[in-house]
This record gives C-alpha cells, sequence and structure tokens, in this order.
C-alpha cells in the first residue's frame, strides 16, 4: 500500500509508525500514526478516502474532477484523499485536509476537487514520491501535523491514546469491540500458548482466528462472534435470549452455511433494558435468573459447526438443509430445572462455558477449540501470523 510504504524511514525523514494492534475494522480512523521511538501514547488519527478514476467532465467544466464521497464527521483528525488514476501514467494524486475542512461542504459529505482549483493547492497537495520537495511528502505532511499537535500550536488535529480510537465506534460496532475484548480474556485463560488474528476483511462470515502456537498441524479455528439479545417473548422462557445467524449476500441476508467457519462463540447478552425487565419481573418465581451485573460476562457458548449442523441452525452445501436467521440459547443460571430437554436451547447446554472460574473455562475452552472430536469442517491452514496476537 502506498501510504504505508510513505510511512517507511528515508533519508532525514525518521518515518511513522502505526500501533502493534490494528484499529478494529469499523473504527472512525482508519490508521494511527506517532514518530518511530516515541514511546508515549499519542496518536495521529488518520481517515483515508479513495478512487480509482476521476469525474467525468459536466457541461460547462473543463478541468478534471475527483469526488470523494462521506468525508465529513471526521473533526480532530487528518484525513487523506487518494486519486489512483487507474489506466494512467502519471503517479497518484493526493491531498490531506484536516477533519473539520468539510464540515460545511455543499452539498454535506461531498468533496469535489478541480485540477487547480479551491481544494487543490499546495497546501492540500501531497506526493508519495520521497523525490518530491520535502514539504510535499505524505510521510513528512502527516509527521508534521503529529509535531504541531504535539506542541499545541493546532486546533485542527488532535493527538488521541490508542484506546480512545480503538472506542471510537458507532454502538453496534462498539459492542462487538467490546465482546472481542471479552473474548480475548477468555482465551487467555487458556493452559497453552495461543495466538488470535481477526479476520483480514470485515465481509467474511468469521470474525476472529485462534490457534495453538506449538500446534504442528498450525491450523487456525475460525470463529464467528455474536452477543445474545435478552427478550421478554421467548417460548423457552425466563434467560432465553436470541442469537442472530445470518448473513449479507448482495441485497439478501441468509443463513449461515456449514463452511462459513467452524465455532460459533457467543457472549451473555448485553442489552441493559431488556435484561433487567425480565429480570425484575421474573426474579420472584425463578431462582435461575440473576442480577444483571453480576452475569454480564460470565456465560459463553462455544459451539461447533457439526453442532450447528446437527441442530439445523446453518445451511448445508449438500441435502438441501435450510438454517434458521434466529435462535435462541439459555443464559439462566440453572436452566436444566428451568427448561424441558426437548427443546435446541436445552441440547446446547452442553457447549455453554462458565467464564467466573477462569481456570476451568480456560481448561474447557481449550477443550473444546483444539480436540480432534470438536473440530470444525474447514480449519484454514494459513502460515501468515503477521497480524497475529500471542496470549
Amino acid at each position: 500500500m502506498l501510504l504505508r510504504e510513505s510511512l517507511r524511514p528515508s533519508g532525514d525523514f525518521g518515518g511513522l509508525e502505526e500501533p502493534s494492534i490494528p484499529l478494529p475494522h469499523f473504527a472512525k480512523a482508519d490508521i494511527a500514526v506517532r514518530p518511530i521511538g516515541c514511546s508515549e501514547d499519542l496518536w495521529l488519527p488518520v481517515q483515508v478516502k479513495s478512487r480509482t478514476s476521476h469525474s467525468k467532465n459536466r457541461p460547462g467544466r473543463r478541468r478534471q474532477t475527483w469526488e470523494f464521497q462521506d468525508v465529513s464527521g471526521y473533526s480532530g483528525m487528518s484525513v487523506i484523499c487518494i486519486s489512483l488514476q487507474k489506466g494512467l501514467q502519471e503517479p497518484p494524486l493526493v491531498w490531506i485536509f484536516p477533519g473539520g475542512y468539510f464540515e460545511y461542504l455543499a452539498p454535506p459529505g461531498k468533496l469535489s476537487i478541480c485540477r487547480g482549483g479551491k481544494h487543490d493547492t499546495e497546501e492540500r497537495r501531497c506526493s508519495f514520491e520521497q523525490k518530491q520537495s520535502c514539504s510535499r511528502h505524505v510521510g513528512r505532511r502527516l509527521l508534521s501535523l503529529w509535531e504541531r499537535a504535539k506542541r499545541g500550536e493546532s486546533s485542527q488535529v488532535k493527538l488521541e491514546s490508542f484506546a480512545t480510537l480503538q472506542t471510537q465506534l458507532g454502538r453496534a460496532h462498539l459492542a462487538e469491540w467490546k465482546m472481542l475484548q471479552k473474548c480475548l480474556e477468555l482465551f487467555g485463560s487458556i493452559p497453552e500458548e495461543v495466538e488470535t488474528r481477526e479476520a483480514r476483511c470485515a465481509s467474511l462470515p468469521y470474525d476472529l482466528e485462534i490457534r495453538l502456537v506449538d500446534c504442528p498441524q498450525r491450523q487456525w479455528q475460525r470463529l464467528q462472534l455474536k452477543s445474545a439479545f435478552s427478550v421478554n417473548w421467548s417460548d423457552d422462557g425466563p434467560g432465553s435470549s436470541l442469537v442472530t445467524t445470518r448473513k449479507r449476500t448482495g441485497q439478501l441476508t441468509v443463513p449461515y452455511y456449514e463452511d462459513d467457519f467452524d465455532f460459533l462463540l457467543v457472549s451473555s447478552p448485553q442489552n441493559d433494558s431488556a435484561y433487567q425487565e425480565v429480570g425484575s419481573r421474573q426474579m420472584a418465581t425463578s431462582p435461575s435468573i440473576e442480577d444483571d451485573t453480576k452475569n454480564r460476562w460470565r456465560f459463553f457458548y462455544l459451539i461447533p459447526m457439526a453442532e450447528l449442523v446437527k441442530e439445523g441452525v446453518v445451511s448445508t452445501r449438500q441435502g438441501g438443509q435450510v438454517g434458521v436467521k434466529t435462535f435462541t440459547l439459555d443464559f439462566s443460571r440453572s436452566p436444566l430445572r428451568a427448561k424441558p430437554r426437548n427443546r435446541r436451547s436445552s441440547r446446547l447446554i452442553k457447549w455453554r462455558v462458565d467464564a467466573s472460574d477462569s481456570t476451568a473455562a480456560g481448561i474447557e475452552s481449550s477443550s473444546l477449540l483444539f480436540s480432534r472430536q470438536s473440530r470444525g469442517f474447514a480449519a484454514t491452514t494459513n502460515s501468515d501470523s503477521d497480524s497475529a496476537v500471542h496470549l
């Protein structure tokens, strides 16, 4: 990637570094940078916008124009706009703007850059080429922005801690990120040394991969992460929670397929109002309902794909089985006493992990993930572990 190449040290440019752990897929910033060798938790957030061709000239417009969408909402950040110019011999064009620059655009969120126009200025225009004027090099320009913000000389960009950038997410994606952190805590209790890595693309049907560091087969187990949603109308009774098991294919949402991942990892419900409503109304009659704050992250389900196929949750390539888009799991304290045993949610109880005892939870998770009997359908064998995190 041209942008990352421009961050490398060269000549008298000391270079910029990114965090060792990538930002979440849906974080507001695409990347964060600071000078190489800096130990302070101060990062310059950067949003990247790109396009591969210039816009067709409209009547009365003679100059080349590049249009970038959704550029608003990045106040305090640096926004890099890149035109990759497919099919042309000239190098990519690149501009750097402060995020607040776009707040008053008309129409909102749409930036049109005309060659030589009001947005295509020496102050904004940059280059990926090191041989260009030092002040125009992308890496040097970002370094200058970081240094000015560090000295308090710029009100247009703001340095942030890595934790702040990690949590600059929409509500739904923030909930997913919090669940990911709890899952990593769970995997950290596994007795063996394991490494994890997030899916390389947000559109993949799994979220996380995990494997044993010393596993001779070096196989990654793919996990789809879900947070349950507590409801008060389930036929399965108190403590039952919904789990969504669908993905988007084009304009449609369909159930997952048997080869999409190896394990489904589901956390306890996190929706406050629904859970508390159920608990307050049924606490007196059902000892299986516990206080929400106590059980917030107590239970996890770690269900192998073979079991999801058996229970009709996922679709199959052969046999014509059509999966479901939602199903229920039991997060009550004493599920077997509270529920009929012939329900799917009762049959799946055996895959529930109680994380209140971290040692026992680690041993159980290791057994489920890495025993030969509970292996999923399609473990991957890619040995590339550049983004893996050792636990």
